[in-house]
């Protein structure tokens, strides 16, 4: 019943932003067009305006292409409550999109685009084309439960964003054609294009989950090319038929020719082929380049320190958190400088000071981008904004003030300027229609250049007392500039060459012959041009980026790319080695149909029973104290999650009873209030022949977060009434048994009623990194409280108290070695239903929420207690005792599956383990088995060897093979014998905590 009630909320409520979903105070409301349904909040209606064309014309373009129409509207849900560009689709049990109302960021993967609005919805639509198209058994399957099956959305994750890569963009623009993927591509052939097995499942190394849109969206373009885009829908078809849907290559055989294993291998040639000139003609990174770092991964925004003997840039590796560092010219590395969640766009104010756009929870709900002042000595900050949305920070100079770029609601930018010795932020440039990036503030401290991002291009240009001239116009991708130290030369990235390099623009110089120059400014007031030349530093092959001049303009630090990821490197200005500057390739004309489909468009207030009502049910076979039990589960929510619903009904063949699970969760309000009630079928504590009615009308709660990206904060105040009752009479046979000798006479057992108050307060800061095989550093604590009185309801007077907590700690000198700890202490007054609250024995069983949780990467570990080496719940008490020590470290990293089958061993990694404990009982006498008598605790020791494996491509978790011993009571003297203890040989899955 209750694995039934947790799917009926994972399909009633996909997680959607923050953890409690959307915030309560927004006011939403709809936008109808003929196919779709846009739900905003707040200031969004221009923008929703905009995705509801921008998905007609998505529908009108792609669901030929395709093959596949949906039926009945489908629901576009825009928020803005966070500063990541992202989206989402799902088709179960409803189509829903989900947008993000921000552009990407400059340096993103998705920089490359005409209008991001347009380039995101088409994207989430071809998720909807593509996982909605279900055909044979399973229509048929649908038809009679509803849509719960949807075999498309089980497939390979580089077959479900590779499509949707393919058809997000037209020519010239998105991630097909963007030199950015260009770059990153190169360099995996360069190094050996990793294997369709890795790629099908969660990478371990650099670029990790990209590989699913970097190579999906290249191979399926391959594939279209060779087979046809008929191949294409007939594939999708087939695949959408199917009720095992995992038969990848028999579909690709049928469809395309080859498995596509073998058409992978085809692919590798292609690559090889199309890049070998270009691999051959240009460097890995200009000749007199220094390689400053060798970290790779995510590396961004190199900064020379005022000395200019150092570089600091920002990492967001694969072994550790994000934060700044520092590189020495020599090489060195010089060691971590600050902690910086996300964003990591920073400027050095001198002094050992930094002013970081951060990113974190705003107020429970968002997750925005704020400026804070960090001394990079301590690592101690001060926050500059709040709830300002401010990235990009630049420091004037003399460093009394930043210039940065503040979102605005509806995908807006304005350019700003903030003293940090406090006062109110001043507007410099808010251009309607137009998006900015990474301001640098000239060294007059008069001059602004930026990235303006506007009518489809992405040029520098530079803003001088309200005014604001052009560097470039043109169809390239020009990022990231910086002012040389006399403000003479804008040095940026470009990849009007076809890969991204650097280039100088010489203000004001006039250019040689043949040379590329702005010209002089042109007749337009709109764009007007600054006079200059345009210069070229560097021809790679894989990328520059980023670039940075020292303070005595000698030497240009820049981001240099290998498949390893990014890296720092440093070469000599020289200008007598700079070259001319290529024109870029023209890029076709991107314009927005600004006629609204179907005629004007219009907003409605937002109806929750549009969504809310149910869209499926399950059947399902469980079991009660007597036997089977068949039953039926279904849920709902509304796609502004406002509301969320499940309910479990069965039958007991056996007991002729009937049972159910109610659930409600309200995101309407905070703090989270929920309320359930359940009826089950058990047995008495006093015979297991004799069947009980378990009965908790109401279950209530309000659920109080504090939520950080690193570390949350819950305080939850619950009230429960619980009704047990004995059914039918006390049977004959089995007796019951004689109590002990000594131990007070009870009377019968004739059920119990209470009135229950909680409360749990937890607190979890765990944290484990991409190539971790544990948690690594931060822990969890959590505390539960009961307590139940005639006072509160019912005829029963009890409490208990259970403490939990976990710490890991990285030993160190080693990669990624931890020590994990966990205890629990539990005590108690009085029982409920003559039940023991605690037990203890035995290997803990999986815990399919939290292995689920994992999987979408959230939640923390479950403090479950193991005794190892003893049968399960071998101890039963009113005290609880636990704690567990575990040395874990990893062996290999094998990466080992076939084709695109759902099954990947991705790691193996050990651990030796020591457990304590012991369930104590009040009554076993004044001297004996209380909490805290180290004599009485037993002891289990053994080794596990775990298996991180993937399974259905998204699945994280461990299969733990274990030989456990129990070792009796090791503190106890003399050593009494231990007939409980036993040599276990187990097989589990999930981690242990």
């Amino acid at each position: 019943m209750r694995l039934g009630l947790l799917a009926a909320l994972a399909l009633a409520a996909p997680a959607a932003a923050p953890a409690q979903g959307y915030d309560p105070r927004f006011t939403w409301r709809t936008v109808d067009t003929p196919r779709f349904r846009v739900h905003f909040h707040g200031e969004l209606e221009p923008l929703a305006l905009r995705a509801a064309r921008a998905a007609e014309r998505a529908h009108a373009a792609l669901a030929p292409i395709i093959g596949h129409r949906p039926e009945g509207p489908v629901d576009l849900v825009l928020s803005d409550d966070t500063d990541d560009a992202n989206g989402s689709a799902t088709v179960v049990p409803r189509n829903v999109v989900r947008l993000y109302a921000v552009p990407p960021a400059s340096g993103s993967e998705l920089s490359d685009y005409g209008d991001w609005m347009e380039s995101l919805v088409f994207h989430e639509y071809t998720h909807i084309l593509h996982l909605d198209t279900v055909e044979g058994l399973p229509r048929l399957l649908n038809a009679a439960l509803g849509k719960v099956f949807a075999p498309a959305g089980l497939g390979p994750p580089w077959l479900t964003e590779g499509l949707a890569v393919l058809h997000e963009s037209g020519p010239g623009a998105g991630r097909i054609d963007a030199a950015l993927f260009e770059g990153w591509t190169r360099a995996l052939v360069a190094d050996g294009l990793p294997g369709l097995e890795v790629v099908s499942s969660a990478p371990l190394e650099w670029p990790r989950a990209h590989l699913w849109y970097l190579l999906g969206g290249r191979f399926l373009a391959f594939i279209r090319e060779r087979c046809g885009d008929e191949a294409l829908r007939a594939f999708v078809r087939d695949q959408g038929s199917q009720i095992w849907p995992y038969l990848n290559d028999t579909l690709a055989e049928r469809h395309l020719g080859r498995s596509f294993l073998d058409l992978w291998a085809d692919f590798g040639a292609h690559l090889r082929l199309r890049y070998g000139e270009s691999l051959a003609a240009a460097g890995r990174a200009p000749e007199a380049a220094r390689q400053l770092t060798r970290r790779g991964a995510l590396l961004a925004h190199p900064r020379f320190d005022p000395d200019g003997r150092s570089v600091v840039y920002a990492e967001q590796g694969l072994d550790e958190r994000p934060g700044l560092r520092r590189a020495g010219l020599d090489g060195r590395d010089r060691g971590r400088l600050a902690e910086v969640e996300a964003n990591q766009s920073f400027a050095l104010l001198g002094g050992g000071r930094a002013v970081v756009a951060a990113s974190d929870v705003h107020e429970e709900y968002a997750v925005l981008d704020d400026l804070f002042l960090v001394d990079l000595g301590d690592g101690s900050r001060r926050r500059l904004t709040s709830g300002e949305r401010a990235t990009d920070p630049d420091a004037v100079p003399g460093g009394s003030a930043v210039v940065y770029v503040a979102h605005l609601p509806g995908g807006r930018h304005a350019l700003r300027r903030r003293r940090l010795d406090g006062g109110a932020a001043e507007t410099l440039l808010e251009r309607p229609g137009a998006e900015l990036f990474l301001p640098r503030v000239a060294p007059d401290g008069r001059r602004v250049a930026l990235e303006i991002q506007e009518g489809g291009r992405r040029d520098v240009a530079v803003w001088d007392r309200g005014a604001l001239g052009f560097v470039t116009d043109d169809d390239a991708l020009d990022q990231a500039p910086a002012w040389s130290p006399d403000g003479r030369t804008l040095y940026f990235s470009s990849d009007r060459g076809g890969v991204f390099d650097l280039y100088a623009f010489e203000l004001g110089a006039e250019p040689e012959e043949g040379g590329a120059a702005a010209g002089p400014p042109g007749p337009s007031s709109v764009r007007p041009r600054l006079p200059g030349r345009l210069r070229r530093l560097t021809a790679t092959w894989a990328g520059a980026y980023q670039p940075a001049p020292s303070p005595d303009g000698r030497t240009l630090a820049f981001l240099g790319y290998s498949s390893a990821g990014y890296d720092v490197m440093a070469m000599p200005l020289d200008p007598a080695s700079w070259g001319d500057a290529p024109d870029p390739a023209p890029r076709p004309a991107h314009r927005l149909d600004p006629r609204p489909p179907g005629g004007p468009l219009g907003s409605r207030p937002y109806r929750p029973l549009d969504t809310l009502g149910p869209a499926w049910w399950l059947p399902f076979l469980g079991g009660d104290g007597a036997g089977w039990t068949a039953g039926a589960v279904t849920g709902g929510a509304d796609v502004a999650l406002r509301h969320s619903w499940a309910l479990a009904a069965a039958w007991g063949g056996d007991s002729r009873q009937a049972s159910y699970d109610a659930a409600y969760a309200a995101g309407w309000m905070h703090p989270l209030l929920s309320l359930a009630s359940s009826r089950s079928v058990g047995t008495t504590p006093e015979s297991p022949q004799r069947l009980e009615s378990q009965w908790a009308p109401l279950d209530a709660a309000f659920t109080f977060t504090r939520a950080h990206l690193d570390r949350l904060h819950a305080l939850s105040l619950g009230w429960r009434s619980l009704v047990y009752r004995p059914l039918g009479e006390q049977p004959a046979w089995p007796p019951e048994p004689a109590p002990p000798p000594g131990a007070a006479l009870l009377p019968p057992y004739r059920g119990a009623k209470a009135g229950e108050v909680s409360l749990g307060l937890a607190y979890g800061s765990a944290r484990r990194f991409a190539r971790s095989v544990s948690g690594e550093e931060g822990g969890v604590v959590a505390l539960r409280l009961r307590l139940a009185s005639p006072d509160l309801g019912g005829d029963q007077t009890y409490a208990t108290a259970r403490l939990s907590a976990a710490t890991y700690l990285r030993l160190p000198l080693t990669r990624h070695a931890v020590l994990a700890l966990h205890g629990s202490l539990g005590a108690s007054s009085g029982t409920f239903a003559r039940r023991l609250p605690f037990s203890l024995g035995g290997v803990a069983p999986p815990d399919v929420a939290a292995i689920a949780a994992g999987a979408l990467g959230g939640g923390f570990p479950t403090l479950a207690d193991e005794l190892r080496g003893y049968p399960s719940g071998a101890f039963a008490g009113s005290s609880l005792a636990a704690g567990t020590a575990e040395l874990r470290f990893p062996l290999l990293a094998p990466q080992l599956g076939h084709s695109a089958w759902p099954l990947l061993l991705r790691r193996l990694h050990g651990a030796l383990f020591l457990d304590a404990g012991g369930a104590f009982r009040a009554r076993d006498g004044a001297a004996g088995r209380r909490l805290g008598d180290a004599e009485s605790l037993r002891f289990g020791a053994g080794v596990e060897l775990r298996l991180e494996v993937v399974l259905g491509y998204y699945l994280r978790t461990d299969v733990r093979l274990g030989v456990a011993r129990g070792l009796g009571q090791l503190l106890a003297s003399p050593r009494p014998p231990d007939p409980l203890a036993e040599t276990q040989v187990y097989f589990t899955i999930g981690e242990s905590f």
